[in-house]
């Protein structure tokens, strides 16, 4: 193929390429995991511009506001990571602006960098047709396309990777000490650039270790653990330069770096590789893959790519070439989702590390078929572009569908600026994160965002313990002390809950109709994703307990709502001292956030769900609960349950003698509701 046709043909491919990643560079932060990331990065680089790294260190710092002494390992973000996206970001909003655009185009150029190298590897192993091939692949995968903007490691990763592979095909071939350095240091830049890369060193010592030629095996040997060394050297250097920064952060605030400070879970990590196949979780893990590999890949490209790695065992030339180029990446990439396991049931992003190195695999078949069922250069050529131009069209129809299936229902700017509009600066965005809401609401509200980590939906941690997170109580004064949480299952958030200073109507009632104005407008465009329908509670601090029950339960009407507010007056005469509600439906969690309840009274609303697990209401599970409660100490309880197990209740009560005294609804202030309000009012009323 003419050197003018293949270059022609390469910057077509990188202009639909281009087309693909560059669709919605401008959007908003508004897809799952693109917009949380986005939103996440892009809060990090506007409080280093805001702060300097005098106030917030070199790493990504979600809440300047968090007092260093609280939980000093939660001040930065991602210091298990390496520092190279956010310091990308920081340099880009410095000199862009902080808008969509200019941080999403670093990592669209280092996608488009991605088939760029996809089509050089494939020139060097597979000829001119495979890397034509190969390259129309990256350039239309779903997985490459979709996430080609991604505001993350990934395609600044993978690159430097591919230049790691390209690196270690030269030393193969040449065999040269300065071929080695020049490994060496190629992997220390991927490896520094995020922790995926080091995957490659047992890769790459493998490979080394496979049959070659008449290469005898203790030659075999000894070459793999050069490979081997000068890998660890590579990965050392990077986890040292790593571990220096992370501290220089830490001292540059004057905190002490906690002991896993920089490498948190990196032991953990090595372990889960084998951890799906000890568990009995490969099945579901193996499904899961399976489901993203249609999503991502095409069933297509993953036959082919299963071909082209088959191929790489023959013992011709051409294949052991091949081989030194697809194998490492493809075992490396399997070795990143094992280590990722969890992650990976439900994020299929993990692929992407993947999709290149089956991307070459691919192209290497397609052109050994191409050569038996053409064996002429010229109709071998065209019937790989016949072959091309269909698999192209295959991966942008694809792409399409994933694209448009991501963006359904998402309004995170329409939402986050009518927060923003809603509550004073300096204001604070309590959410859990089950919430299903992510960083970017924050990030176009332009407000403080801090995450509630819990898996107990329901769980809301007091007021009072909250503002203890503020840096300047005389701003927040000055600011009226805002929390709004968000709480529900998985990704369907239920109801929500808004707490203001007791302020004087008109303001009040204005930011109160703004904000549920917009959770409603939010509501009504992800009305397939709630379970519950929404509310919204509001009242001051000082009794907000009452005022938040008592204003739901005026939705009620005549006897209804009667019978809610003298069930209400029974609760509050039981502990007239009230200021918190605690809700749980495990057990194990009183335990857990017990400290934030210490020395107050407080409503115990026990909710265990039999439709999830039955032994949440059992008698054992009772036990369990009083036993909690009873350690908690700190004044009288009340309790309120919806449990339809009487066995639960009589545990409960014979465990907790000294509960004064005990309440049990049975679920008849949940029927005093409107059926639009589906939880009980116990549930998160504050």
């Amino acid at each position: 193929m003419p050197f003018a046709l293949r270059t022609l043909l390469l910057f077509v491919l990188l202009g639909l390429a281009a087309f693909l990643r560059a669709r919605d560079l401008s959007a908003p932060f508004d897809r799952e995991f693109e917009g949380f990331q986005g939103g996440s990065w892009a809060i990090a680089a506007r409080h280093r511009l805001e702060h300097g790294a005098e106030r917030v260190g070199y790493f990504p710092v979600l809440n300047p506001n968090l007092p260093p002494e609280f939980q000093p390992e939660q001040l930065f973000s991602y210091t298990n990571h390496p520092l190279t996206t956010h310091t990308i970001d920081v340099f880009v909003a410095h000199t862009f602006g902080l808008k969509e655009w200019a941080l999403r185009l670093p990592y669209l150029l280092g996608s488009l960098a991605i088939v760029a190298l996809v089509y050089g590897l494939g020139l060097r192993v597979l000829g001119p047709l495979g890397a034509l091939l190969a390259a129309t692949l990256a350039a239309t995968s779903p997985g490459l396309a979709f996430y080609g903007a991604l505001v993350n490691y990934e395609d600044l990763c993978i690159p430097a990777m591919l230049l790691t592979v390209w690196a270690h095909l030269r030393w193969s071939e040449k065999g040269r000490v300065l071929d080695a350095l020049l490994f060496s240091a190629m992997l220390f830049v991927a490896v520094s650039i995020d922790w995926p890369a080091a995957f490659l060193a047992p890769a790459f010592a493998l490979e080394r270790f496979l049959p070659r030629g008449r290469l005898s095996v203790l030659k075999r040997l000894r070459s793999s653990f050069f490979t081997g060394l000068a890998s660890a050297v590579a990965i050392l250097a990077a986890v040292a330069l790593h571990l220096f920064l992370v501290r220089l952060s830490y001292e540059k605030l004057g905190i002490t770096p906690p002991s896993q400070a920089g490498l948190g879970g990196a032991w953990e990590r090595l372990q889960l590789l084998a951890e799906p196949f000890v568990n009995g979780a490969f099945g579901a893990w193996l499904a899961a893959q399976a489901g993203h590999l249609r999503a991502l890949v095409r069933i297509d490209l993953a036959l082919l790519s299963i071909v082209g790695v088959l191929l790489c065992a023959m013992p011709e030339r051409r294949c052991e070439r091949a081989r030194v180029v697809i194998l490492p990446g493809v075992l490396a990439g399997g070795m990143y989702l094992l280590a990722f396991a969890k992650h990976a049931l439900d994020q299929p992003l993990f692929w992407m590390y993947l999709l290149p190195f089956l991307c070459l695999a691919s192209g290497f078949a397609l052109t050994r078929a191409c050569a038996l069922v053409a064996p002429r250069a010229f109709s071998r050529r065209a019937a790989g572009l016949a072959l091309a131009l269909p698999a192209a069209t295959l991966g942008v129809l694809q792409w399409k569908d994933l694209h448009e299936r991501f963006r359904v229902g998402v309004r995170t700017e329409e939402i986050g600026r009518a927060l923003r509009e809603a509550t004073p600066p300096l204001t604070n965005l309590y959410v859990p994160t089950s919430a299903g809401w992510n960083m970017a609401y924050a990030y176009y509200a332009q407000r403080l965002f801090t995450s509630i980590a819990s898996r107990d939906a329901a769980l809301l941690a007091p007021v009072e313990a909250l503002r203890d997170l503020e840096l300047d109580p005389d701003a927040r004064q000055r600011a009226g002390e805002h929390v709004l949480f968000l709480y529900g299952k998985g990704l369907s958030v239920a109801r929500s809950a808004l707490v203001l200073d007791d302020r004087a109507g008109p303001e009040l009632a204005r930011e109160q109709a703004l904000l549920e104005r917009a959770l409603r407008r939010w509501a009504a465009v992800e009305e397939q994703r709630l379970e519950h329908g929404l509310r919204l509670l509001w009242a001051p601090p000082q009794d907000y307990w009452g005022e938040g029950v008592r204003r739901n339960a005026l939705h009620a009407a005549g006897a209804e709502r009667e019978a809610a507010l003298a069930e209400l007056a029974a609760l509050r005469a039981a502990a007239p001292g009230a200021k918190v509600l605690y809700t749980a439906s495990k057990p194990e969690l009183c335990g857990d956030h017990g400290p934030l309840l210490a020395g107050g009274a407080a409503f115990f609303f026990l909710d265990p769900d039999p439709t999830i697990a039955p032994q949440w209401i059992s008698p054992e599970a009772g036990t369990a609960h009083a036993r909690q409660i009873e350690a908690l100490g700190g004044g009288p309880r009340a309790v309120v349950l919806r449990a339809e197990d009487a066995s639960f209740a009589e545990a409960l009560r014979a465990a907790l003698p000294s509960l004064a005294p005990f309440a049990a609804s049975r679920g008849r202030l949940v029927s005093a509701l409107p059926a639009s309000v589906a939880e009980p009012v116990g549930s998160g009323a504050r």
